[in-house]
């Protein structure tokens, strides 16, 4: 069962405030992972300051942190690297696996949730694609974003928004 961390990230990118975890503890393989007030740190080594949120599943984490204006969605295996770069990745959750990484992401007025793989590719936008305008209304096609974390739920992610709970295929083509 993967550790979830999730900071209140829907509220603090509408109010464009950022909050740091206070402090967690996870084992990360064999190494003591630490989250103390945005600052990661494993084994004592500082891997990254500024983390808003961290998903742990085995010896892989992911977490999204802050650069300079924007905010990056990093990964961890053995190694730092940065799979997204944007102006709002949040609500971050690794898959059962660790093979895949779902988030939420803002870059327009819309958010979207997406997925890519945790060794690096192309993010793969899974919902609020090809909306259609719907004067007064929110466009055709419309799926609302996570009022809750994501959840890998074999091969649909699962959340629950404002009233309703949504399912969305991740794996293959499929949308």
């Amino acid at each position: 069962m993967s550790l979830l961390l999730l900071l209140s990230l829907a509220q603090a990118s509408e109010t464009c405030a950022d909050s740091f975890a206070e402090s967690a503890s996870y084992t990360l393989g064999s190494e003591a992972l630490r989250l103390d007030r945005g600052v990661l740190t494993l084994g004592g080594l500082v891997l990254a300051k500024e983390v808003l949120e961290l998903d742990v599943q085995g010896e892989r984490a992911v977490f999204v942190m802050r650069n300079g204006p924007r905010r990056d969605l990093v990964v961890w295996d053995g190694a730092l690297r940065t799979l997204v770069q944007s102006e709002s990745p949040a609500q971050v959750r690794l898959s059962d696996d660790g093979e895949q990484v779902a988030y939420v992401n803002g870059v327009t007025s819309i958010t979207a949730v997406y997925v890519v793989p945790f060794v690096g590719g192309e993010p793969r936008q899974l919902t609020n694609v090809d909306l259609v305008r719907n004067p007064g209304k929110a466009p055709v096609g419309f799926v609302e974003s996570p009022s809750q974390g994501l959840v890998f739920d074999g091969a649909d992610l699962v959340w629950e928004g404002s009233s309703t709970t949504h399912r969305v295929r991740w794996t293959g083509g499929d949308r």
